[in-house]
């Protein structure tokens, strides 16, 4: 019968240990195959995190531009409004340009009302009796902008030698545009006609 010394015990245990603890550790490495399918899973997570978060982000700056823009025209549109109804006469008539006389006892001062379609802005300039002015840009990121003219019987008299004369009403027509990044995601369209009642 055969006995292993001591030594030889050692080495046989040491060589089963050894073993035991590349093969444990073969088990619990990934493969080449199972990173690669990680990775890609999660590179579809991230997708689709991001694609959410950036419809969200768009969605609530639409709703924001939305937001800002009725505030922007109904402020615009009362003062326009305001204006038209006080004046006394017009002295420039244009789709793009109108100029207003107040009546002396609110100043005598002139009101006009202006649209740069370089810079997509309607400013309004008021100059007093002293000849001192001051601007205001009433409107910005106009995509389109016009203004048309109606006599007492409601015929446009747009473009008319005798429009001066002749306009009673005046009606606005304008849309506004709010950009996300390079795209245009955002409009606003508004339309309102205004009665000179001085005239």
């Amino acid at each position: 019968m055969w006995r292993s010394t001591p030594k030889e015990v050692c080495m046989i245990t040491s060589n089963k240990a050894a073993h035991r603890n590349s093969s444990h550790a073969r088990t619990h490495a990934f493969s080449l195959v199972e990173l690669m399918i990680a990775l890609v899973l999660f590179a579809l997570v991230m997708t689709t995190i991001t694609s959410t978060y950036l419809t969200f982000a768009k969605h609530s700056t639409s709703m924001g531009n939305y937001t800002e823009m009725s505030m922007d025209s109904r402020y615009a549109l009362e003062v326009l409004g305001r204006d038209i109804h006080a004046a006394n006469s017009i002295t420039k008539a244009t789709t793009s340009q109108v100029t207003l006389t107040m009546p002396t006892e609110l100043g005598g001062s002139t009101v006009d009302y202006t649209y740069d379609s370089t810079a997509k802005t309607l400013t309004r300039t008021i100059t007093d009796a002293s000849s001192n002015s001051t601007s205001r840009v009433l409107f910005d990121n106009l995509d389109s902008f016009g203004l048309n003219y109606f006599n007492r019987t409601g015929i446009d008299v747009t473009g008319r030698a005798s429009i001066l004369n002749e306009a009673k009403s005046v009606q606005l027509d304008a849309r506004l545009l709010r950009k996300l990044l390079t795209v245009d995601n955002t409009d606003y369209v508004i339309s309102a006609k205004f009665l000179i009642r001085n005239l």
